[in-house]
């Protein structure tokens, strides 16, 4: 415990959270009988509670705001894991570290990297050929579930999750994130993609953002 603890003032980086949510992902562990799982949880969210104050301390250059957007990109693919508890855990990190550095609600990476994940996760809900899916530039790998129905139910759960973190981020930062997601949809059309399931849900937000301002 204490090696880790060393371990992340060290290096408040994406390996070292990665390393983090190894333990969680572990399946012997998972698969154990005994209360060792709930233990090591509750080690790593102990754990990850010091890793935000280890990046908080840190001076805030761009190689820090680049590692804390991936983390946050992560922890929403995540949202797509095939194991409840570590859904769970993504969820309670993920508040934790918009908590600590708010800055990433409105954050033009993070908005891209969560959409652009529903896009490439959409690709794949009717394909139960397909059984993993590499998502985002970090190549995150995803599980999919074993029946059309369950990915379809996941899907909608992210892609209502992905409207609530817009939602907080309009709270933020509302000119910002209306830009970001105008950008976003542009960018996308550009492409000449016709269905799209991040421009969906950024053009969801823009009109609810919109008369929510006209009413």
């Amino acid at each position: 415990n204490w090696l880790e603890n060393l371990r992340l003032q060290m290096c408040p980086d994406v390996s070292t959270f990665n390393k983090l949510f190894d333990y969680l992902e572990d399946k012997a562990l998972q698969m154990d009988k005994s209360l060792i799982y709930d233990c090591i949880s509750t080690i790593v969210t102990k754990l990850f509670m010091e890793f935000c104050n280890a990046v908080a301390s840190k001076p805030k250059t761009k190689e820090r705001d680049q590692n804390l957007e991936t983390i946050a990109i992560i922890l929403l693919i995540e949202f797509n894991n095939p194991n409840k508890n570590i859904r769970k855990h993504a969820d309670k990190f993920l508040s934790c570290l918009v908590d600590k550095f708010p800055h990433l609600l409105w954050s033009k990476a993070v908005l891209f990297g969560m959409l652009n994940a529903l896009q490439t996760l959409s690709l794949y809900v009717m394909d139960e050929d397909t059984q993993e899916v590499k998502v985002g530039r970090m190549r995150r790998r995803v599980i999919l579930l074993d029946t059309v129905e369950t990915r379809q139910d996941l899907l909608h759960e992210f892609s209502q999750r992905a409207k609530d973190f817009v939602k907080t981020s309009v709270e933020w930062a509302p000119d910002t994130v209306q830009s970001h997601l105008q950008e976003y949809i542009n960018t996308v059309r550009i492409g000449g993609i016709k269905i799209h399931s991040g421009v969906t849900l950024a053009t969801d937000c823009i009109q609810s953002l919109t008369s929510s301002i006209t009413n």
